[in-house]
């Protein structure tokens, strides 16, 4: 789930000097970061966005993501 911070443009103000635009990293949502999950075999990896992707089989669960 992505989530947008969305504003209307009569909020907006005009940015002086040498602004970074915000940058949002990983989708997570409030209490992801305490959840552990146990990975029985790493079954392949991909580059994706410079960014390393795994597929990976849980223990617990049938299916592979």
């Amino acid at each position: 789930m992505k989530i947008y911070p969305i504003q209307h443009i009569a909020m907006l103000e005009l940015a002086y000097g040498n602004v970074e635009p915000l940058v949002y990293k990983a989708d997570t949502y409030r209490g992801q970061e305490e959840d552990e999950w146990q990975v029985l075999k790493i079954i392949s990896y991909k580059d994706v966005d410079n960014e390393i992707w795994y597929k990976v089989k849980w223990i617990g669960y049938s299916e592979t993501t």
